[in-house]
Order: C-alpha cells, then structure tokens, then sequence
C-alpha cells in the first residue's frame, strides 16, 4: 500500500514470497519482483534498484550461514 504522499506502508511479503492463507500456493516461483515494484523504485536503471539488489544479494549472502 503507498500513502497519499507516494510512500510504501505496506508491504505484502506474502504476495512477494509466494505464500498464501491455508497453504494454498498457486505460483511456482519462489520470489516475485512485480513491475509495480520495479516502477516504484524508478525502473531497473535507477540507483534505487540498484540499492536494491546489492541489498538483497547481502542478504542471500547472510542466509547462506544458516543454510543448514
């Protein structure tokens, strides 16, 4: 959800990491980057989706400690 002033106060992790109410999962993917997302960062040029990989890939690079 994004407030009146354009900022995000909601995010349905949910929706993003396919899982759903009652285990009833319908997408196959395990991570979804909507365009909504990506047009909310400024498209995949911009230095806030930039941000945002280098922030995801830490913290894939977190998890990889817990693998086990």
């Amino acid at each position: 959800m994004i407030d009146c002033e354009g900022r995000i106060v909601h995010i349905d992790f949910g929706f993003v990491f396919c899982t759903s109410p009652g285990k009833m999962n319908f997408e196959k993917a395990p991570f979804k980057l909507t365009q909504e997302y990506v047009d909310l960062m400024e498209g995949t040029n911009s230095q806030i989706f930039f941000m945002f990989k280098m922030n995801l890939f830490k913290g894939f690079l977190e998890l990889r400690k817990y693998v086990d």
